[in-house]
């Protein structure tokens, strides 16, 4: 589903004075930079409502729509977007951020400090409900404040090391829209569709039609750098061969998420590069981890290693990504540096090993050649959503490795509701295996944040609940430099001892462009959704 959700990283900038993007929005021209068309068969906007929505191109949509206080810039920093410039006290609890002057939203009302505040309140208010998805980017704020009309002050109870980037991931939300929709349990946030957005960002949405295709042109009020583009538009395909045959008919400017399968003909076609390079999108296994699942024979180690010593992930990363992917040990992709820890790494595959250890605890085959396990077969529905990375051919190979060993799985796509619901359903007791692919941002928290207590019922997707684990999740977010390293790679290793999610592989990122395209950067997030800089940079010629 390539999910991805807001959540924070450490301080880049963690001096008293002030920094920031600064003003720069006299430096940059609004020259026409020309339209950019682009295309992908494997993702869409799930929603305009930035509660709700949780794909890359909503999450994209909202960023070119919506200010956010800070951002990231092309080179991977954290610097200013409505927030010009920041301050952060020596005690690291208070942060002053100044605003733009002038903002106004796309209905002509004003853009102030006050629409910040008041969002920050709100998505604290209904945490617990109905903005859940957002606190992670909000954990240790105590409160958020405007005392004038372009000054904000946040304020947390201690220290948070991944402050700037929970900023950097919160859009602001016009208060005169939405604070109709703030009472009672909040629910009313959530069940609005957000059809016709009033906006602020770099650019404005001027046609939308559910996944299919979504217009936007450039805000020439927008209260930062001036896009160079004068439109871009997302249109998504039903098939990849249908975004290829656009691209190659000049129909769009790029194509998003290409097969590697198609890359040797985009290649040769004159006109078109092809661009790859590593990727955070990571296909995780997990098992039903839930202390009271109905399938207890999964809590047993020797199961749950066997498992992982079965599946050949280096033929699944061959046979599904043409090699452009990884071989996954750690949640933490190799793409994350220096979060990832190379020291946890998968195992080899053995299917002789782990055979012996299903032999040894016991599970003795019966028809078919599949184990037994307090009198039942060793059969389960693996859960997936339509959608996922490689799938379903990466599920079938994970079958095909665990048959094997006596393990049978029964692939059940459906559409990401339908799989959610039932992987939680029963409070988790019902599920066996799940699989999902999560694109996570450049810092490690959502990955970390996947097993959390406080995420079931959220991204939790193998009923996973240790308070070990939790409270080394609350350290890090505390931590500076290489004492957060150490705990955050510490937590990637109680995971690979754990066991609730087996990461299978990362995704390559597979991008291809016409010639005409131009200063799009690199990024491993398949599209930056954590800038504005890569869209109001880029240029098509002609």
């Amino acid at each position: 589903m390539r999910r991805a959700a807001a959540a924070v990283l450490a301080i880049v900038c963690l001096v008293a004075a002030g920094c920031g993007g600064g003003d720069n929005s006299s430096s940059s021209s609004s020259s026409s930079g020309g339209q950019l068309r682009i295309g992908d068969a494997s993702s869409k906007i799930d929603s305009l409502n930035p509660l709700v929505g949780s794909n890359l191109f909503a999450l994209t949509s909202y960023r070119m729509l919506y200010p956010y206080l800070l951002q990231y810039d092309a080179a991977g920093q954290i610097v200013g977007d409505f927030a010009k410039s920041y301050a952060v006290s020596k005690d690291r609890k208070t942060w002053t951020l100044t605003t733009y002057d002038g903002a106004r939203w796309s209905d002509g009302k004003p853009l102030t400090a006050d629409d910040v505040a008041w969002t920050y309140q709100t998505l604290l208010k209904y945490q617990d409900g109905a903005t859940a998805g957002f606190a992670p980017a909000l954990g240790g704020i105590a409160s958020v404040t405007a005392p004038s009309p372009t000054r904000v002050v946040v304020r947390y109870a201690a220290p948070v090391s991944t402050a700037a980037y929970g900023m950097a991931n919160v859009p602001v939300l016009p208060r005169h829209v939405w604070a109709r929709y703030a009472t009672g349990s909040g629910a009313q946030l959530r069940t609005f569709a957000n059809l016709d957005p009033v906006t602020a960002g770099a650019f404005s949405l001027e046609k939308y039609t559910p996944n299919a295709l979504a217009l936007f042109s450039r805000n020439e009020g927008f209260y930062g750098p001036k896009p160079k583009l004068a439109s871009f538009g997302f249109q998504f395909f039903t098939s990849n061969d249908a975004m290829v045959t656009a691209l190659k008919s000049n129909q769009i400017d790029a194509a998003y998420e290409v097969p590697p399968t198609v890359m040797p003909t985009l290649k040769s076609t004159a006109g078109i590069r092809v661009e790859t390079h590593p990727g955070t999108d990571t296909v995780l296994l997990g098992i039903n981890s839930n202390k009271q699942t109905s399938h207890p024979e999964l809590l047993n180690p020797a199961v749950r290693d066997a498992i992982d010593m079965a599946i050949d992930r280096e033929r699944i990363v061959e046979t599904v990504s043409l090699g452009t992917g990884v071989v996954g040990g750690s949640i933490v992709p190799p793409t994350l540096t220096p979060w990832h820890d190379p020291g946890v790494t998968a195992p080899s595959t053995d299917v002789a090993a782990a055979n012996r250890l299903l032999d040894d605890a016991g599970y003795r085959r019966g028809s078919g050649g599949i184990r037994v396990a307090d009198g039942h077969p060793m059969q389960y529905d693996v859960l997936f959503a339509q959608g996922v990375t490689g799938a379903p051919r990466v599920i079938e190979l994970i079958a095909e490795d665990l048959k094997q060993i006596g393990i049978e799985l029964r692939l059940r796509g459906s559409d990401a509701a339908s799989y959610l619901q039932a992987v939680t359903a029963d409070d988790y007791k019902r599920f066996a295996f799940s699989v999902d692919d999560y694109a996570p941002p450049l810092d490690p928290t959502l990955m970390l944040a996947l097993p959390l207590c406080g995420q079931l019922g959220g991204i939790n997707e193998s009923g996973y609940c240790e308070k070990e684990y939790d409270a080394m999740f609350a350290k890090q977010a505390t931590e500076e430099g290489d004492a957060r390293v150490a705990t955050v790679r510490a937590m990637q290793q109680k995971i690979a001892d754990d066991k609730p999610l087996l990461p299978i592989y990362t995704a390559g990122v597979i991008n291809a462009y016409r010639d005409a395209v131009r200063d799009v950067p690199a990024t491993p997030l398949i599209i930056n959704y954590e800038s504005k800089q890569w869209l109001t940079q880029a240029t098509v010629d002609g």
